[in-house]
């Protein structure tokens, strides 16, 4: 047991600093952090001795629900954190128009290559569909800040990620909470649950702030504040039922929303700036351990022409689906080439959709005898994505005459 002991802790720290590392990586040669913690996942997977191989996989998988539902706490308050509509910029409507137009494009294009190409059932197309409906937030909030692009089309691609993943966690939840219901009803159960578990959070984010003002100069604020994220989660997902996503994004929305005098504007960053640096670092954590569990999965056993077939169409489908709202957006807003061409690569997927399909696998609503062939293309839709986001933006920065930017800091703009 001792043994056990040190080895896990040298193993849980040694993931982290490779996540920083990989982070790094990103910065200096623009390659996907997340590849590093894919192969690094994919090693453990094979090494021949005790703790790892294929039985580390197994011995993961009673700690995995409990682990993809604070996952997902993190993701959707994280989101909500991130938005803050009064800088949305010139062009709203349009952004509205291009993140609605490009979601309904890719879902209807992923879910007939599912069932029409792939053969899969109605209800995975729909998860899968939904799941891989916008471009990743975990994954375009790394890569998006370090491009130099205009604060328009830095919205553009930032509010899509956020509130496609949204989106996508709403249509997916829904098929997991009515399997087999009759659509109306289970459509005004659903939309009953969210709007009660959307309201509570509300409620409890305005206690909080209340709280919070209370106790300006408390030690550990930031931790509470999450531990309370996570509180809301589990009352919306058990109590309320099912609610729990929306309830952290909407708690995320109401801790960030303010209206800083001008005294406050010269003083520098408040404690929501705080906060989301804070949540943005507790998200990483995460963000590392989950690919590298991805990688995990990468067994050949698993690896199947058609998964790495369906993953490569799936890709197609998503920068076809993108191509009508992109250009929309560029004339409406004035983006130029290089901002459009960015735009238009913006590919990306991620943590949000893997956890959501995992979650669907996990509730038992999609065929048993589709899971392993799930499980099996969900890494290689995320690096063919990667592949394809990467060699994009490659193409958009060729010829741009723009130097590399430094990052750029969400949390002041």
């Amino acid at each position: 047991m001792a043994d056990l002991v040190w080895v896990s802790l040298l193993v849980g720290g040694t993931l982290l600093l490779v996540g920083f590392a990989a982070s790094l990586l990103f910065e200096r040669f623009r390659v996907p952090d997340f590849f590093m913690l894919l192969l690094l996942g994919v090693v453990l997977g094979h090494v021949p001795v005790e703790p790892f191989g294929p039985g580390l996989l197994t011995a993961l998988g009673p700690v995995l629900p409990a682990f993809t539902a604070l996952t997902l706490t993190f993701i959707m308050f994280e989101g909500g954190l991130t938005l803050s509509f009064r800088d949305a910029g010139e062009g709203t409507g349009v952004l509205v128009t291009h993140i609605l137009g490009a979601m309904a494009v890719t879902m209807a294009l992923t879910w007939l290559i599912a069932t029409q190409v792939l053969g899969l059932s109605s209800t995975t197309g729909l998860v899968l569909a939904a799941a891989f409906s916008g471009p990743s937030a975990t994954i375009v909030l790394s890569f998006a800040p370090h491009l130099r692009l205009s604060p328009n089309a830095l919205n553009v691609i930032l509010y899509e990620g956020v509130l496609g993943n949204i989106a996508a966690a709403v249509v997916v939840l829904f098929v997991i909470r009515t399997p087999g219901q009759e659509a109306g009803g289970a459509l005004i159960s659903f939309l009953s649950s969210t709007a009660l578990g959307a309201a509570a959070a509300f409620l409890l984010g305005i206690g909080w702030r209340l709280s919070l003002r209370r106790l300006p100069q408390a030690r550990f604020l930031y931790i509470a504040t999450i531990a309370w994220a996570i509180v809301v989660y589990a009352v919306g997902d058990g109590i309320i039922g099912q609610s729990g996503a929306i309830a952290a994004f909407v708690l995320g929305i109401v801790l960030a929303y303010h209206r800083p005098s001008t005294a406050q504007a010269a003083a520098g960053p408040g404690p929501a700036e705080g906060l989301r640096a804070f949540q943005a670092e507790i998200t990483f954590v995460m963000r590392t351990f989950f690919f590298v569990y991805l990688g995990l999965t990468m067994t050949f056993d698993r690896f199947s022409v058609g998964a790495l077939f369906g993953a490569v169409l799936l890709t197609a489908g998503f920068v076809v689906a993108r191509a009508p709202t992109t250009f929309l957006v560029r004339r409406a807003i004035h983006l130029t080439g290089r901002e459009t061409r960015v735009l238009l690569g913006t590919v990306g997927r991620g943590l949000t959709d893997v956890v959501l399909v995992l979650l669907a696998v996990e509730s038992g609503v999609l065929p048993a005898v589709e899971a392993d062939f799930l499980v099996g293309m969900l890494p290689l839709i995320i690096l063919v994505a990667a592949i394809t986001c990467a060699g994009l933006l490659a193409w958009a920065e060729r010829g741009s005459g723009v130097a590399p930017a430094g990052p750029v800091d969400l949390y002041r703009m």
